[in-house]
């Protein structure tokens, strides 16, 4: 059976290393989430991590234990986890972007934002999709 976990965290990173150790970050993602069949996108905003990751239970509540204790990741909150019937990010070990202020407001980043919910996942998916279009 398929799973999505979406969650937010604010981030850790340098403001001055960030884009870099984004960069790291995904490189070695990509390796690992392929391995385990996982896929997923994440946005850096605003101070925020915002991913969504999916694929099978084991391999992906291993992956949101590691995330937990990351000391990039700070006040980790689940927004969405369940079983799914199909992948959103398929093909996407993983793929990560950073927004603008003009998006953040759209995000469920600050503390009482919104839920996750189809809109998040489409906002997410459509900036990753854009960021990788322009890079």
């Amino acid at each position: 059976m398929l799973y999505r976990l979406v969650y937010r965290s604010r981030h850790a990173l340098a403001a001055e290393t960030a884009s870099r150790e984004l960069d790291e970050l995904v490189t070695r993602a990509r390796a690992a989430n392929a391995r385990a069949g996982i896929t997923g996108a994440l946005l850096l905003a605003d101070g925020h991590f915002l991913q969504a990751i999916e694929g099978p239970l084991e391999p992906l509540e291993a992956l949101f234990e590691r995330i937990c204790t990351d000391f990039r990741h700070r006040d980790v909150q689940l927004l969405e986890f369940g079983p799914v019937e199909e992948r959103l990010f398929a093909g996407w070990a993983m793929e990560a972007a950073e927004v603008g202020a003009e998006l953040v407001a759209r995000l469920p980043l600050a503390a009482g934002g919104a839920a996750s919910g189809a809109l998040t996942l489409e906002l997410l998916r459509s900036q990753v999709e854009a960021s990788r279009a322009a890079g």
